[in-house]
């Protein structure tokens, strides 16, 4: 094997496998045969001889068949559609990854869509199905339905009162950290301020059968006062700005809840909660 051949006899190894020879070179006392295959005759590769010898063929025809092997069947793919209320239309094997081209029913007027199986399989499949599960109640950055509503508003400002009650009984000693906050600090809601108020006004339009929308001057004048009340008993915790930041990074914006609380100051006490004071 280690001994120079002729050029027929490294052309007939290279064609057993499917390969057609081009030249020979010798590189470090090794034969390194430039050939094509007759698969893929516009793409040329550079095999050694010991290769050919123990049989190594074309990867790239090594990778059409594991393609072939692993490939979803179609009734696969219908499955999976159905699983997401998608009309399946046709799919694509011809390239490396498996295309498919579907409906989405929920916003067929969008048309034909076409997306990577794989994809499709972890549920992403319509861009418009997207925006909706990153929109409104679904954000991280959801706030309530009330936002830049008059009761919104009215419940915002009304936070003075209450965060300077919490500052005072704190002693500007952090909640989580029992270190003193000097300026930089932040009053924590246990519950978050926009689910107390869209409880409410819910609650309330259900009792006087109406709609947000629909609220008169009176019902807003009502659903204020109750706000008022129940926000009073509502706890908060003095916090310093950073941990106050590092809590809602590692449990977001919205629907925050006492008992989430209690866990991230349990587990930064514990020291499992890496923090840069």
């Amino acid at each position: 094997m280690g001994k120079i051949k002729t050029f027929e006899e490294y052309a007939s190894a290279a064609s057993k496998l499917g390969f057609t020879l081009l030249s020979v070179s010798q590189i470090n006392g090794k034969s390194v045969l430039k050939v094509t295959c007759i698969n893929h005759s516009d793409i040329i590769q550079h095999k050694s001889y010991a290769g050919i010898y123990t049989g190594a063929g074309c990867k790239y025809c090594y990778r059409d068949r594991l393609r072939v092997i692993t490939r979803p069947s179609v009734d696969d793919i219908k499955i999976t559609m159905s699983k997401y209320d998608l009309t399946f239309i046709e799919v694509d094997y011809s390239k490396p990854k498996t295309w498919v081209h579907y409906i989405c029913n929920k916003h067929a007027c969008a048309g034909e869509m076409r997306s990577v199986y794989q994809s499709v399989k972890k549920g992403s499949f319509c861009f418009w199905c997207g925006i909706e599960k990153r929109s409104g109640a679904n954000s991280v950055n959801y706030k309530g339905s009330l936002v830049n509503t008059p009761i919104h508003e009215y419940a915002r400002k009304g936070l003075k009162e209450w965060k300077r009650k919490i500052i005072a009984e704190s002693n500007y000693i952090c909640d989580t950290s029992f270190v003193k906050a000097n300026g930089n600090f932040a009053v924590h809601h246990l519950i978050s301020s926009h689910v107390i108020l869209d409880n409410i006004v819910s609650e309330y339009c259900a009792i006087t059968n109406t709609t947000t929308t629909a609220l008169s001057f009176e019902d807003i004048t009502v659903v204020k006062s109750i706000y008022d009340i129940i926000h009073k008993h509502i706890t908060g915790v003095f916090i310093s700005k950073a941990i106050h930041k590092l809590f809602h990074d590692m449990y977001g914006y919205r629907h925050n809840t006492p008992n989430q609380y209690l866990e991230f100051k349990s587990d930064f006490q514990k020291g499992w909660i890496q923090f840069k004071r």
